[in-house]
């Protein structure tokens, strides 16, 4: 790409794998890509190098160029929340760099931009191919009842706090709370306990990166 556009690749790159916290259309991906990369591009002077995909798509700001702010502050002043991914690769050939920030885009459960150290226990615990069928599976009681599965995400999120959950989710603490047991009812597994908590966190991060799979949005 880089040669079609006349650009020469730099010594290295920040590598950022771009996404909307929800699926969205094709058109709306390369949309929200384009506007990631117009708030980046300035910094980078026209060296920027950008790829789509299903959800959004990679950007490539070289390292040189004076970027952190505006990444640590890109989820502010843009139309729609964005999930990022960031990775370093020190020399343009370090494709696992890329394959990272894709990663680590499909497990973040937050709008901002996310560093492997961000999502690590996540990270490493969907490696484990396995017994990662099984453990995804520990949600399928919940399949059809969504918004219990939003209510121990956003548990999850906001570190078991019932209140700071139920403002996350526009409800009353009571709701959450009658959220969470049914839950816990369905599929054996309470979230207020330590047990409880690791493996819906595993299986979230699983099953997250199980759909985003199916949308193109991870390789292989």
């Amino acid at each position: 790409m880089a040669a079609r556009c006349g650009l020469p690749l730099e010594p290295g790159y920040l590598v950022l794998s771009v996404r909307a916290p929800v699926p969205q259309e094709p058109v709306a991906a390369r949309r929200l890509l384009h506007q990631v990369l117009g708030r980046l591009a300035p910094a980078a002077d026209g060296r920027a190098l950008s790829l789509p995909n299903g959800q959004g798509g990679h950007i490539l700001l070289p390292l040189g160029t004076p970027h952190a702010g505006l990444v640590r502050n890109l989820s502010t002043g843009l139309s729609r929340r964005v999930i990022v991914g960031a990775a370093l690769a020190a020399t343009p050939g370090d494709v696992p760099a890329a394959e990272q920030a894709h990663r680590i885009a499909a497990i973040a459960r937050t709008p901002g931009v996310h560093r492997l150290q961000d999502v690590l226990l996540d990270y490493h615990l969907a490696g484990s191919k396995d017994s990662a069928a099984e453990l995804a599976a520990l949600l399928d009681p919940l399949d059809g009842h969504a918004c219990l599965v939003e209510a121990v995400a956003a548990f999850l999120d906001c570190d078991l706090d019932r209140r700071r959950t139920a403002r996350a989710l526009r409800v009353r603490p009571n709701t959450v709370d009658n959220r969470l047991a049914r839950a816990a009812q369905l599929t054996g597994l309470d979230p207020h306990t330590t047990h409880g908590v690791q493996l819906f966190g595993a299986a979230l991060t699983l099953r997250r990166l199980h759909e985003g799979s199916a949308t193109g949005f991870l390789p292989g």
